[in-house]
């Protein structure tokens, strides 16, 4: 009862606190009766995706209800010449979980729907963020996760893809989950929320998916091997539980995610041939210092952290035996956003872009939240 009683009052703080923040950043479009929906990619792309799909969907319900008959379209010459309809929209609405309710909205409000549904996956991505704060680093205080929580989910590259890319939110909300997917299997728990994840990442994106796969490994590494180095013998089966529950998710994902995989490997950005740099230019290492706070730093990296973020995540790096693991994901976050050959990789090996920067967001917030009471506390 207790339990319940915490997590119901942290809920409603952070709910509170959330509307707050929404109502101040987002003012300027509420008095002006303003969508989020961007004139160029958001309004050509990413609506008529959605209103597209909204359509397709009850077009398939209306046949089942009216005719009883299970008919699903697999191809539209409406689309450009004609055009595949799975492949068309996987890369957009197709199994999203967050568009899949725009079934039940009529076209006339499906921007109001287009809207909230934006708002929703922030408001997620920050229950996520503080579920695995609470699981991981059980000593930190309520007020170090909410205020953790609230940094990461409005942090620069929150603000930039609502509006460019509403998709683009969903890594916010997957990778923490994912993480504590992986945690529960390391802890001798139950793999179920590890499947789960895999399965809705898989179906959900593959693009991300494929950065979700890189990047929960680079993690598991550091969190098997960094710092104390485990015995093989106790590596080996975490290993293989992690493996089979990925694999697991992975399969139930397959029927959405093996065509996926073969558009994307036909795209013709696969084979552009792009060449490979040791460095960025001179200019996006000036600019780093600056995108901190600021941002935008070029290559798609957009970091931007309130201040506090930025300090605590400085602190954690200054600590000596603390958080060796939460220690080595900036340090490996810093090292990607250094190397181009990292965004290369983990933009499919087309080119250099920082498509996984989302990942910098969560561990500079889990930092500060980790160091929270190191933060407010008074100076001896």
């Amino acid at each position: 009862m207790r339990k319940r009683g915490k997590r119901s009052r942290y809920l409603l703080c952070y709910t509170g606190c959330f509307l707050v923040m929404t109502v101040i950043l987002f003012y300027p479009y509420f008095s002006t009766n303003t969508t989020f929906i961007w004139k160029v990619d958001g309004k050509f792309q990413h609506y008529n995706s959605l209103l597209y799909f909204s359509r397709y969907l009850r077009g398939i319900g209306k046949n089942l209800l009216q005719q009883h008959k299970l008919i699903i379209p697999q191809w539209d010459f409406a689309l450009g010449e004609g055009g595949d309809i799975f492949q068309t929209l996987s890369y957009y609405v197709i199994c999203d979980p967050f568009a899949l309710g725009s079934v039940l909205c009529p076209a006339s409000k499906l921007w109001l729907y287009y809207d909230l549904m934006i708002l929703l996956r922030i408001y997620l991505a920050g229950l996520a963020f503080s579920s695995i704060c609470f699981y991981t680093q059980k000593s930190i205080p309520t007020a170090g996760v909410l205020t953790g929580a609230v940094c990461y989910v409005f942090c620069h590259w929150t603000l930039f893809c609502l509006c460019k890319h509403p998709f683009f939110l969903n890594p916010l909300l997957y990778l923490p989950l994912i993480l504590l997917g992986v945690e529960k299997v390391i802890r001798k728990e139950r793999s179920a929320l590890l499947v789960v994840m895999v399965f809705l990442a898989g179906i959900s994106n593959f693009y991300y998916f494929y950065d979700y796969a890189l990047l929960t490994a680079a993690y598991v590494i550091l969190r098997l091997w960094y710092p104390a180095k485990k015995d093989k013998n106790e590596v080996l089966p975490i290993l293989g539980k992690l493996f089979t529950a990925a694999l697991l998710g992975a399969c139930m994902a397959a029927v959405i995610l093996l065509p996926e995989i073969s558009a994307f490997l036909s795209d013709g950005r696969m084979g552009s041939g792009t060449a490979w740099h040791l460095f960025y230019p001179l200019s996006y290492y000036a600019a780093l210092p600056g995108a901190l706070f600021t941002g935008e730093a070029g290559y798609y990296l957009y970091l931007g952290y309130s201040a506090p973020v930025v300090l605590g995540a400085f602190l954690l790096l200054r600590s000596k035996k603390e958080h060796s693991v939460l220690k080595g994901c900036l340090l490996l976050t810093a090292l990607f956003c250094l190397i181009p050959a990292a965004g290369q990789v983990l933009n499919g090996m087309s080119y250099m872009c920082n498509r996984w920067c989302f990942a910098a967001a969560l561990a500079a917030c889990f930092a500060f939240s980790a160091v929270w009471e190191k933060l407010m506390a008074p100076e001896k």
